[in-house]
């Protein structure tokens, strides 16, 4: 999925904040009601919103820790560190196994395929420490070689999913409960608006959740246990007068930059968005408009019904604005080449997120935002060569375990792929 600073703040307490806080200079070069934790003094780590297109933390791996950045992914479940000396995208902080007390090897080579790129390395175990929550011994992979990952402004990958895309190794959130540092199997997500002068910085949360990133009140739907995602089913989605009733999968992925959709209802989207505004492709076939930022709100909403539940995606949360290029927004939505869909960080702009890994749930609250960002007091470009910064991390599996499904709930679980 697609990808991009994290503060993580722990307490005494059960749970942990972790604020991600949004940088307004672009270097693409490069979730039961809680207590805000933005006070502590404890695990302080900065977080970066990369433009909309990443979102990633930096926590502590080793004894003593070594820093290193990950990118937050609901899409998949392992974890992975950079490795000294890895054949690998740019990075700006690799894990020296000689330098960790509490390394341990296992010789084991292992390779991971993500939806863009793969991961090649060996089972170790280590300490990760999510802002001072020390989580011993947890299996992860150290990478020596990576392939087609040069956009990813991280170091490496926390897989926020379940155990059974990672060979039933237990995830972080697992140990962390297993291991008694949160009472509850929950986590969840806010995601700030790179397009909004936002009140609260991202932030992840572990152990349960915070309302005051909620704007109101939420509902809850069920995710299918079934292949390890944090998955679901879109029963229609419209756009303007145009709507599709064609039920599919949607799989809920942080990781991912874009909404990804089947080729019909994305180009039934795509040209209504068209239809607004004087649109092209540019050589890359990413789609751009001409958009006065002040006014998105001309562009339609997108709206999602999941469990008779309605789902609203504004054109702040789908286009990112580039004052470079004389008033243009680039919109992202794109193809899965697929029939599922893959709901990124467009739809969780939108939603703050609380995850049950227990009772396999999500609560969807409207996030808290803040007004439109006044440009005029804070100019900035962008190098819209960013946009390859975005990264798809849904493993690979899921092409391979959702053609074995059956349809026990009314969807062609074939047409899927």
């Amino acid at each position: 999925m697609v990808i991009f600073l994290l503060t993580l703040l722990s307490a005494v307490s059960a749970y942990t904040s972790i604020p991600l806080y949004s940088s307004k200079i672009p270097a693409w070069n490069l979730k039961k009601p809680m207590i805000s934790l933005l006070d502590s003094p404890k695990g302080a780590i900065p977080v970066h919103n990369y433009y909309n297109l990443q979102y990633y933390a930096t926590f502590q791996v080793g004894t003593p820790g070594q820093d290193i950045s990950f990118i937050l992914d609901t899409g998949s479940s392992w974890t992975w560190v950079p490795s000294t000396g890895c054949e690998c995208h740019n990075l700006t902080n690799t894990f020296n196994k000689n330098l960790s007390s509490t390394y341990i090897g296992s010789g084991n080579l292992t390779y991971l395929l993500y939806g863009q790129g793969y991961v090649e390395g060996e089972l170790f175990k280590d300490t990760i420490s999510l802002g001072g929550l020390d989580v011993q011994n947890q299996q992860m992979v150290l990478a020596y070689r990576d392939m087609d990952l040069e956009g990813l402004a991280s170091d490496g990958l926390l897989g926020l999913g379940f155990k059974e895309l990672s060979d039933n190794v237990s995830t972080v959130i697992d140990n962390m409960f297993d291991q008694g540092i949160i009472q509850e199997k929950v986590f969840s997500l806010y995601l700030n608006n790179f397009n909004y002068d936002n009140i609260y910085d991202s932030a992840l949360t572990v152990g349960g959740y915070d309302t005051k990133y909620a704007e109101g009140p939420g509902v809850t739907i069920k995710s299918l246990d079934l292949v390890g995602f944090w998955l679901n089913i879109i029963d229609s989605v419209s756009i303007g007068n145009d709507k599709s009733n064609d039920r599919a999968y949607a799989i809920l992925d942080i990781g991912t930059s874009f909404l990804y959709g089947p080729d019909y209802e994305v180009d039934m989207i795509l040209n209504a968005i068209n239809n607004t505004s004087i649109c092209q492709y540019d050589e890359d076939g990413y789609l751009y408009c001409a958009c006065d930022y002040e006014n998105l709100d001309v562009f339609p909403s997108i709206e999602f019904v999941i469990e008779n539940n309605t789902f609203t995606i504004s054109p702040y949360s789908y286009m990112l604005y580039d004052n470079e290029t004389n008033d243009t927004c680039y919109v992202f939505i794109d193809y899965t080449g697929a029939t599922y869909w893959l709901l990124g960080q467009v739809f969780f702009r939108e939603y703050y997120s609380v995850y049950d890994m227990d009772n396999y749930t999500v609560q969807l609250f409207p996030a808290v935002k803040g007004p439109i960002f006044d440009r005029s007091l804070n100019s900035y470009g962008y190098i819209i060569q960013g946009m390859a910064a975005g990264v798809s991390f849904v493993a690979l599996a899921v092409i391979i375990q959702i053609r074995r499904m059956r349809s026990d709930s009314g969807v062609d679980y074939n047409r899927i792929i």
